[in-house]
């Protein structure tokens, strides 16, 4: 069986997980979004996640330390983290679960209140919407503050992200 195109993605990525527009990115560039004008770009994401994620092989949306301030990845929950770990998050942080009532996402350990697949995709599309609209898919770290008051820098899609 072939592993879902989100999964592909993070296993190929150099880092522990991708952003929100980068993975938008990859759908967009695989054909399985097209419109990047509406938040259902993300939408299609999150619930291709929701629909494919499989019990002990979950994803996690967690801030990534790399970026300031902090950028939301998609990470797959069990790769780098130890059994005290896992089991911390399993029993603590919110998550999302699919039509069969099983766990697909684990949230931020503060984002009790987005524990909604609409919540999450309104407030990645606040966040990211018009760097998608964009096509800026990709980030870059950088240490000049930059007009959004953020230290990085949303372009062109890379593979390298």
């Amino acid at each position: 069986m072939e592993s879902p195109l989100w999964e592909t993605v993070i296993l190929k990525s150099p880092y522990n997980g991708v952003s929100i527009p980068y993975m938008v990115g990859k759908y967009y560039s695989n054909g399985r979004v097209q419109d990047l004008q509406t938040a259902d770009c993300i939408r299609i994401v999150l619930e291709d996640i929701v629909n494919t994620a499989q019990p002990n092989n979950e994803a996690a949306i967690f801030l990534c330390d790399s970026y300031v301030p902090y950028i939301p990845m998609i990470q797959l929950l069990r790769n780098n983290r130890s059994v005290d770990k896992l089991e911390k998050i399993i029993t603590n942080n919110p998550h999302i679960k699919n039509s069969k009532g099983q766990i697909a996402i684990y949230l931020q350990a503060d984002w009790a209140e987005k524990c909604s697949l609409e919540y999450l995709v309104q407030f990645f599309w606040n966040m990211y919407g018009e760097h998608i609209k964009q096509k800026h898919f990709s980030v870059q770290a950088t240490t000049a503050l930059q007009p959004d008051n953020t230290y990085h820098l949303w372009g062109n899609y890379t593979d390298k992200e």
